[in-house]
């Protein structure tokens, strides 16, 4: 690993500052650094300068008038401990527990997952069912984004050059709201996604509203299967047919073959895996494992 400076600002305005100070030496930000410091030891990253964001303190989870706010900088270990995010927001906290081991989650952070823009991230899922909105903070101000529109590609995010994702706001969540998540690696734990997955869902009398489902390490980016959504409103648990469910999740993912998995070994198991959710959310499963081991 090269030689780097450190720098450890204690607000927002003083990181974005250093960034501006430093950004021609060629300058990065890290929290957990769980993604970021093995790349810098592969030599697939040389930044001169590191701006630490923990000393900002973005690590706050809070229940507002208008949701659940959470600091970009929670870690995994929070998030699956805390037991606002377990009670509203299952999905994510099913995710977040699935990330690495125990010492990777007491590092890695919410916001250092979705800024690696991996395909394979284990919150995206999650924060699409439940139409997270972004808040990110530059030299100019503060702007808000959806999370579905975060995403632009493979390691790639809209984020603007000197930009800082500050923390996630979840909406306020529909009482009767029911949500799973689903990992599939090659093992049961210390595994990189081959297909994840998760859907939410308001039931009412047996009945889905406001369906949303969404599958990661199947495209380019974690995907919204908005065909299936429109589906599933209004139907009864009973009306569900799965070979459909199947197919819809197959039209909108576009999986690759890799040393992981196949393309149609991943759009076989994308369909079967939210077919297991739906069954859960319904009630007609039991959650099972959410980590599931795959071939070795």
């Amino acid at each position: 690993m090269e030689r780097f400076e450190l720098f450890s600002p204690t607000s927002v305005q003083e990181a974005l500052a250093l960034y501006q100070e430093h950004r021609e030496a060629g300058c990065m930000y890290i929290s957990g650094g769980t993604d970021l410091v093995p790349s810098m030891r592969k030599g697939a990253l040389h930044p001169a300068v590191l701006i630490d964001l923990q000393p900002v303190g973005m690590d706050s989870i809070r229940l507002t008038a208008d949701g659940t706010e959470i600091g970009a900088a929670c870690t995994m270990k929070k998030l699956c401990s805390n037991k606002l995010i377990r009670s509203l927001w299952h999905a994510l906290y099913l995710a977040a527990g699935s990330v690495g081991c125990t010492q990777t989650r007491g590092l890695a952070t919410v916001g250092g997952n979705l800024c690696s823009g991996l395909p394979s991230m284990d919150t995206a899922p999650a924060l699409l069912v439940y139409d997270a909105v972004l808040e990110i903070a530059s030299a100019s101000g503060f702007r808000r984004v959806g999370v579905e529109d975060f995403f632009v590609g493979p390691r790639k995010t809209c984020l603007r050059p000197g930009e800082i994702l500050t923390k996630l706001l979840l909406p306020d969540r529909e009482e009767h709201r029911k949500a799973h998540f689903i990992k599939f690696g090659r093992r049961n734990t210390l595994t990189l996604s081959i297909v994840n997955e998760a859907v939410g869902a308001v039931i009412r009398k047996n009945c889905l509203h406001q369906a949303h489902v969404a599958v990661g390490a199947c495209a380019p980016t974690p995907v919204r299967i908005h065909g299936l959504e429109e589906y599933l409103e209004g139907r009864i648990a009973e009306e569900i047919e799965e070979q459909t469910v199947r197919e819809l999740v197959a039209r909108e993912i576009r999986p690759i073959d890799d040393f992981r998995a196949s393309a149609e070994y991943r759009a076989a198991l994308a369909g079967a895996l939210v077919c297991k959710s739906l069954r859960v959310i319904t009630g007609r499963s039991d959650p099972e494992d959410i980590v599931i081991g795959g071939r070795e």
